[in-house]
């Protein structure tokens, strides 16, 4: 019984958390991000990708 509730906590976890990973708006726009990022107050990550 205890097994069943640890696997039914799991999945109502899961299913809470993943629509919250579309709430993440990706900008390609390095200016007009950062001026987002400063008038909302929020942190900008800046991800660097190459294929050498």
């Amino acid at each position: 019984m205890r097994k069943l509730a640890t696997i039914s906590a799991m999945l109502v976890t899961l299913a809470v958390i993943s629509p919250a990973q579309d709430s993440i708006q990706w900008r390609t726009d390095y200016d007009a991000g950062v001026k987002e990022a400063k008038t909302s107050g929020k942190l900008a990550m800046i991800d660097f990708y190459a294929e050498w």
